[in-house]
């Protein structure tokens, strides 16, 4: 559970610091706005990834509730 956690804050603080930066460089560039399309792509590629952050949390959710004897074989199943 442990281990979950870390990651899921770590997840967390990348979404949050990828998202903090997009704002950053929308406020300190006024030419951006000659590429209004781009927040659409960003939407986009920002709703990508919370659907794999999604995914993830599914995994452990499924690893850390299968039984102790099972563990080997689930975490087997989701190894690329």
């Amino acid at each position: 559970m442990e281990v979950k956690q870390k990651i899921l804050v770590w997840l967390d603080d990348i979404v949050n610091k990828f998202v903090d930066s997009l704002r950053l460089i929308e406020v300190q560039s006024p030419k951006l706005r000659e590429y209004q399309g781009e927040d659409k792509r960003t939407n986009e590629s920002l709703a990508t990834l919370k659907e794999d952050y999604l995914k993830i949390i599914r995994i452990f959710n499924e690893i850390s509730n299968t039984p102790t004897q099972e563990k080997q074989k689930m975490i087997e199943k989701y190894r690329p």
